[in-house]
């Protein structure tokens, strides 16, 4: 039985909704992961780290915040836009602000500026 590249990767899609990043290739054969070009493969995953209705594991959304931090260092943000930028929930993006006071330093209620901790460490 062969499998074509369309369906593998609606099943992969499937199981990136269902259970999340990064155990969704646990739920799939080797035959339907193969069934997908590598690339491919890639891009759906960059593409799903940024997808809200996906369960994401705790390092790929620090991976994240750190890479949106680093492409927007000083900006001033809300927990709210944070969320919506990295594809979480709201109370996990004011956790996560509330636990990097590194990377991010709260300027009045509500509002954020994200910081370079290495810069900061040179001053």
């Amino acid at each position: 039985m062969t499998l074509d590249a369309q369906t593998a990767e609606q099943i992969m899609w499937s199981a990136l909704r269902q259970y999340g990043m990064p155990r969704w290739c646990a739920h799939m054969s080797i035959i339907e992961r193969q069934a997908i070009p590598q690339a491919r493969r890639a891009e759906i995953l960059e593409m799903a780290l940024y997808d809200s209705t996906i369960e994401k594991a705790d390092d790929i959304i620090e991976h994240l915040v750190i890479r949106w931090c680093d492409d927007h260092l000083f900006a001033h943000i809300s927990h709210h836009q944070l969320a919506i930028e990295i594809g979480i929930t709201s109370d996990r993006a004011h956790r996560l602000m509330m636990a990097n006071p590194s990377r991010f330093r709260k300027i009045q209620r509500g509002l954020w500026e994200v910081r370079d901790p290495r810069a900061d460490r040179r001053i």
